[in-house]
């Protein structure tokens, strides 16, 4: 019965931030705010991609005194979040002073070069074991 409500306050806490995040997008659109609604979603993106950066970072450094196989896969998985974090930042940065680009920018690259070490991160622990 514990496990129950448990889980009815955490729905209850998922449903209250998807609400407080969706809702003003949907406000911004209805208004037809085009550039404070970029504005706002690449703000909460480039955030959520800080914070699971973050959160990888630290679980990594928690591995820290673990066999090779255990913390490298934490380790590709930290450099390619890190990079799409830059990546969305940088985005940012652009839709806040110059609107959204039309062309291919630096933060495509880093995208598109975090897709490679996150891969790796994902793949390596399904790898047998090196003796």
């Amino acid at each position: 019965m514990q496990e129950r409500k448990a889980l009815r306050s955490v729905l209850l806490v998922l449903a209250a931030a998807a609400a407080a995040l969706v809702l003003p997008s949907l406000v911004l659109l209805a208004l037809q705010l085009e550039y404070l609604y970029n504005v706002y979603v690449n703000l909460y993106t480039a955030l959520a991609a800080l914070a699971a950066a973050y959160l990888c970072f630290l679980a990594t450094h928690r591995l820290g005194g673990s066999p090779p196989h255990v913390v490298r896969p934490w380790m590709l998985a930290t450099l390619g979040l890190g990079l799409w974090a830059v990546a969305e930042v940088i985005w940012l940065c652009y839709t806040v002073t110059a609107g959204v680009p039309s062309e291919i920018t630096v933060s495509d690259f880093l995208w598109l070069t975090g897709y490679a070490p996150l891969a790796a991160g994902l793949w390596g622990p399904i790898l047998p074991i090196p003796r």
